[in-house]
């Protein structure tokens, strides 16, 4: 089970960074309302590219903003994670966030299941790194 949590956040760990190569497109998401969720609320509202082209209706942001306000905000149209997911990323997330939480989150499962795989007798460690007892009586 430890084993298939580090394997997802792996795996998204991959597809961000496949993802970091595509092309972002600038604009800027105003938020119209914001939707309840079990860590507060998301916000959705509209997006619209810097040059005026592109408008993107009842789309998600992924970062924050004030309540009714603006944020500059890039949208990857060709990346695997947001094709279809209507979803843009505030400028300050769009490429840290994603890459490094799904890194940190599979280090750190990784790290607790060697940690429990030690403590359940499942795992020992070599000899030169288990210190010697001396014998005092």
């Amino acid at each position: 089970m430890i084993g298939g949590f580090a394997a997802v956040f792996l795996t998204l760990a991959v597809i961000n960074l496949l993802d970091a190569q595509e092309p972002v497109v600038w604009g800027t998401f105003t938020e119209e309302y914001c939707e309840s969720t079990r860590r507060g609320c998301s916000s959705v509202g509209t997006w619209v590219s810097d040059d005026g082209r592109v408008t993107e209706t009842d789309i998600r942001l992924d970062g924050w903003v004030e309540p009714g306000g603006s944020v500059r905000a890039g949208l990857r149209p060709s990346g695997i994670m947001d094709s279809g997911n209507d979803i843009v990323h505030a400028a300050g997330w769009i490429d840290i966030g994603p890459h490094v939480v799904p890194l940190a989150a599979a280090l750190g499962t990784i790290i607790w299941g060697l940690m429990k795989a030690l403590e359940w007798g499942h795992l020992r460690l070599p000899k030169y790194f288990v210190p010697e007892r001396s014998s005092r009586h």
